[in-house]
């Protein structure tokens, strides 16, 4: 699982601690509530739960909270100084239609950010599977940069070994 630790030298060096963040699909995971702690304050989470955001508004009241789709958000055109997207991509690339879940959330997700604002995409998949769907020109006008988190749990050697069974 990725954590705040694992971004905070991004967020520190891209963005203030009064910027304006958006979470997608944030479900019940501390990370929302770390950005906070860390003197992000300016935060809104939305979930297509209506359980989960039930309870992530009840223990944590400080931030705004939301049900809500993200291939069809309720925010003004340019919003937000950062979005983060834990896995919301991931999620969509596996519905049965998946390109046209997928742009449609990234459309989305341009809209309601600023335009020099960031997209943080934290994925399970490969860089370039990441970059295959975001870095597209035609469709986006943003720039792209990537970088890999490493798991310290991943095992190199151990991890090689699972493709040998499919």
């Amino acid at each position: 699982m990725v954590t705040f630790d694992h971004v905070r030298e991004i967020l520190e060096l891209t963005i203030n601690k009064e910027s304006k963040i958006l979470v997608i699909g944030c479900g019940n995971a501390p990370f929302s509530q770390d950005l906070y702690s860390n003197g992000y304050t300016n935060v809104v989470n939305i979930d297509t739960s209506e359980v989960v955001v039930s309870q992530q508004r009840e223990k944590f009241p400080e931030m705004e909270w939301s049900v809500m789709d993200v291939r069809e958000m309720d925010f003004e055109d340019g919003e937000f100084d950062l979005v983060v997207d834990k896995s919301v991509l991931d999620c969509l690339l596996c519905y049965s239609d998946a390109k046209i879940n997928t742009l449609a959330m990234l459309k989305e997700v341009e809209r309601v950010m600023r335009v020099d604002g960031m997209y943080m995409v934290v994925s399970l998949h490969s860089v370039e599977d990441v970059l295959r769907h975001v870095d597209n020109p035609s469709a986006f006008a943003w720039t792209v940069s990537s970088y890999r988190i490493l798991n310290p749990r991943w095992d190199e050697g151990e991890n090689s070994k699972r493709w040998d069974i499919l």
